[in-house]
């Protein structure tokens, strides 16, 4: 039997803390981005909602002044584990070029910013 092998992702994904709003059925809530990439989001939140269900997110990348706006979709949903942050991942569906390459941009800063600080904490050890 050949072995599953997953492809790389398209794009990068960063650990962040972003401000983020989303909206379902005339609800609207405040919550946080764990993770961030120019497919999807990782909300943190104890009232996720199901899997499958489309919704809307708003959020700024910072330092940029556009306010992303998207559909997406729930694509995991933890509300049980202590393992993994209580929420939900969405995917987003239909996002713009302009959208993409700003939040790929912010996650590449973000993912290089914590190269360079995890290599100013190394400490050589002597023989």
């Amino acid at each position: 039997m050949a072995e599953k092998t997953l492809a790389p992702r398209r794009y990068q994904r960063a650990v962040v803390s972003l401000a983020v709003e989303y909206s379902q059925g005339g609800n609207r809530e405040a919550a946080r981005a764990l993770t961030l990439s120019a497919t999807g989001l990782l909300i943190e939140t104890k009232t996720p909602l199901p899997l499958s269900e489309r919704l809307k997110v708003a959020f700024k990348v910072p330092g940029s002044e556009e306010l992303i706006q998207a559909d997406a979709e729930v694509v995991w949903v933890n509300r049980y584990s202590a393992d993994y942050p209580y929420g939900m991942a969405v995917k987003f569906l239909g996002l713009g070029d302009e959208a993409i390459q700003t939040i790929d941009a912010y996650v590449r800063k973000v993912r290089e910013s914590a190269r360079i600080s995890q290599r100013e904490h190394l400490v050589a050890i002597p023989d």
